[in-house]
Order: structure tokens, then C-alpha cells, then sequence
């Protein structure tokens, strides 16, 4: 950070103003980044940490290559390997992490709070709502003993206790769509702050039974419906499933393109609020007079 001429001079790469800035405001930010992972070096497993190593695996891999390709465009001296081993040493440490952390989510998910994959249930009022789809997925898990199958209740259960870096990542979605003239987060939330009982969230309700409410939301570039659908005796005694399913419908190549960039955050963050929910402990069920 105070001295990255010496640095650079290692690398065999010249030194300027312009690089000398560059290079200090670059150390500022991975000192914050080495702190925050030296601060969370004995958390458990989650799904956050392990997105945060697959993260740094990616961004040390990626300078690493980088640094390979300035060596061989002579634009560095042989002094980069100084940097380029470190990273790539750093890259399978994030990696290693990244592998446990996901052995160590798949087994929790089924000792305690299994969630499996399924197809789109055929009773689900979404099964046939759109004549194309480009994306289809479903997710459920099982209820305990004496747990409430009541759908919207649930789903408001699941929307309250979703993982904080949820926010996060909606955030930066509407930061990059805001520009597009696409509907953000903050705005249907203000539209949800009017009337409550019409949303889910930030979702729309567009219709709801004692076993299935469906949310969703219709945009210039993309349709969708998100079901929360129960099975089960919504009884003391009896056991249930929630299941969690997405269709999107497509209007043009830019939805396709967004349905595609987003595809993998979509399917960690339904899995993460299934999981959270579970964590948190579902409501009961009201007893039957």
C-alpha cells in the first residue's frame, strides 16, 4: 500500500502516478477483504461462506491467468510469478473450502432438513400456466410433526426469514436493471407497504388457497409465478411437504438473457429459503375445534 513502486519494480512492470493510485486504492481494498476473512475463519459451513470461497477461488484464479498473460505479452517480467504462485495456491485453498462447504450443506440437508428437487407438481395451479417456459424448477421439503400446511401462511413464514445476503444480491440486481426500465425490488415493496394483503413480499398475489397461494410478477421482459404449494393433513399429529415452484415465460432476448444470468442465484436462493425457514422452525398448525 506506501510502497508500490518497489512492487511493481518486482513485477518488472514501469511505475506511474496513475498506477501508483491504482495500486494503493487496490491494497486498501484487499486488506478490508483479508480482514473480513480473517474474521470469519471458524464460521460453520453455510451457504454464504461457501459462496464467498467460490467467489475468491474465481477472482484468484482469474489473476493468476492474468498474470500468465502479461508474462507472455511482455507487458511483465519473470518477478510476476512472485504474485502468480500465491494466487494460484490461493485458488485451490478457496476451491478445497468451497467442495467441503458444499459436502457439509448437502449432508445437513439430509440429516435435518432435506431438500430435494422434484418436478412441477401436476396439481399445482402453475403446471400449465404458460404455453413456453424457459425456466422450470421445483423445490421441497418436508414439514415436521404438527407444522402448519396452510400455504400463505407459510409463504410469508419463508419471505420473513430468508437469509440476510438475500438482500444483498436483490440489491445488486436492481442497480443493474434499473437503467432497463425493468421493476425493481424497492418499488413493488412500496406497492406491497399500501395494501399488504396483496403481497407476498415484494410478489403479487394472483391467487390463493388453503394448499397453494401462486406470486409472481409480469415485466416488459419476462412473466413469472412462483407456487407455494402443501400436501399433507394440516393436523397436530400429521406430517406435510412444501414445495416450491418457479415458472418464467420469456418476451424477448433480453429476458432470456436475464433468465439465463440469474438461472444459478435463483435456484441457491429457493434452496437457502426453504433451508432458513426450516432453521427458523415452521409455525404450528392451529388446532382443529
Amino acid at each position: 500500500m506506501f510502497a508500490p513502486a518497489t512492487l511493481l519494480q518486482l513485477w518488472g512492470v514501469g511505475y506511474s502516478d496513475t498506477a501508483g493510485l491504482v495500486a494503493r486504492r487496490n491494497a486498501a481494498l484487499f486488506a478490508g477483504l483479508g480482514l473480513m476473512l480473517f474474521l470469519v475463519r471458524n464460521s460453520p459451513a453455510s451457504v454464504a461462506r461457501a459462496g464467498i470461497c467460490a467467489g475468491f477461488a474465481l477472482a484468484s484464479l482469474m489473476l493468476a491467468a492474468l498474470g500468465m498473460f502479461e508474462y507472455a505479452n511482455g507487458a511483465a517480467g519473470a518477478g510476476i510469478g512472485s504474485a502468480i504462485i500465491p494466487e494460484i495456491m490461493l485458488t485451490v485453498v478457496f476451491a478445497v473450502l468451497w467442495r467441503a462447504d458444499r459436502a457439509a450443506l448437502r449432508q445437513a440437508d439430509s440429516q435435518h432438513h432435506r431438500i430435494r428437487p422434484v418436478s412441477i407438481p401436476q396439481e399445482s395451479r402453475i403446471a400449465g400456466v404458460y404455453s413456453s417456459v424457459n425456466l422450470a424448477d421445483a423445490y421441497t421439503i418436508e414439514l415436521p410433526t404438527g407444522a402448519s400446511t396452510n400455504a400463505e401462511q407459510l409463504a410469508r413464514f419463508i419471505f420473513a426469514n430468508q437469509p440476510a445476503w438475500i438482500n444483498g444480491l436483490l440489491a445488486v440486481r436492481d442497480a443493474l436493471v434499473a437503467g432497463l426500465g425493468l421493476k425493481t425490488t424497492t418499488q413493488l415493496q412500496s406497492l406491497g407497504a399500501m395494501d399488504k394483503g396483496s403481497r407476498v413480499g415484494f410478489f403479487k398475489i394472483y391467487s390463493t388457497t388453503p394448499m397453494e397461494i401462486v406470486l409472481g410478477e409480469d415485466d416488459k421482459h419476462l412473466d413469472f409465478r412462483l407456487s407455494v404449494l402443501c400436501s399433507g393433513q394440516p393436523s397436530p399429529t400429521g406430517k406435510g411437504h412444501v414445495t416450491m415452484s418457479t415458472v418464467v415465460h420469456c418476451h424477448n432476448r433480453l429476458g432470456r438473457f436475464y433468465i439465463r444470468l440469474i438461472a444459478p442465484f435463483h435456484r441457491l436462493v429457493v434452496r437457502a429459503n426453504l433451508r432458513s425457514a426450516a432453521q427458523a422452525g415452521w409455525p404450528l398448525a392451529s388446532p382443529r375445534i
